[in-house]
């Protein structure tokens, strides 16, 4: 947000790249290159145990290990390279999961978990629930909890 609003519509999709040029930039981009190269393992080793679990390959470092890791990375390169404009494709990832990731998973998933902590698990119903305004076709999600045993009821606006 600093960068277009100091920028304006002259930021590129990266606003590095939109830098003048000089030591603190190269700074920056040397500190981001680091960054890149010690998160990707992390980022990278999950999907790659799943897989090798998936396709019983076993977990002590071996050929079989070796050969499906340089396929996915190799995958990757292949997507990475065949992408023309990948600040559009970024663009569109970030704005169809923002709202999820930040408004809808964290109150669902404490939902779910605070209900998993009960004695009887069956002693309640989650409903999620969309409700119609009257004012310029505005709606609002409600997701309430309604107590089998008893009239209680709990109810959460997102």
């Amino acid at each position: 947000a600093v960068g277009w609003g100091l920028l304006g519509d002259k930021v590129s999709d990266s606003v590095i790249e939109s830098l003048c040029n000089g030591p603190a930039k190269v700074v920056i981009e040397i500190v981001f290159l680091l960054h890149l190269i010690s998160a990707f393992p992390i980022l990278i080793n999950p999907p790659c145990q799943f897989f090798e679990d998936i396709l019983k390959i076993p977990s002590a470092f071996g050929p079989k290990r070796i050969f499906l890791r340089t396929l996915s990375l190799s995958i990757l390169l292949l997507i990475a390279l065949s992408l023309p404009n990948f600040g559009a494709m970024l663009n569109l990832i970030g704005s169809t999961t923002i709202t999820l990731l930040n408004f809808i998973f964290p109150p669902v998933f404490f939902l779910i978990l605070s209900q998993k902590e009960t004695d009887t698990p069956n002693e309640s119903t989650w409903i999620l629930s969309k409700k119609e305004t009257d004012t310029q076709n505005e709606s609002t999600w409600i997701l309430s909890k309604k107590e089998t045993d008893t009239q209680n009821e709990s109810t959460w606006i997102l």
